[in-house]
């Protein structure tokens, strides 16, 4: 998927409401392109209807951007471990 792509997705998502922030669409792709210029992932927390969530948003040149947004606090659990936080 193209940062587009995964910006539009995402904000949709959260209606922009990342990091305790607030979003636009445009806001929102500058500053994914940012967090991802000094590495391949970046671990933000979205603000979602049922709570806020860990998300893992990533680049990779052959397959573009992606995310995972997990479905379950258990699955939630390895991105808190990526970060070094024990649970």
């Amino acid at each position: 998927m193209t940062l587009k792509e995964l910006t539009t997705q995402l904000h949709s998502l959260t209606k922009g409401h990342i990091n305790g922030e607030s979003f636009t669409v445009t806001e929102l792709q500058a500053v994914i392109a940012k967090w991802l210029q000094t590495g391949n992932s970046y671990i933000l927390e979205a603000k979602l209807p049922d709570g806020n969530w860990l998300c893992e948003i990533s680049k990779n040149p052959a397959y573009g951007y992606g995310y995972f947004l997990p479905e379950t606090r258990n699955q939630e659990k390895w991105l808190y471990e990526k970060l070094g936080i024990k649970l």
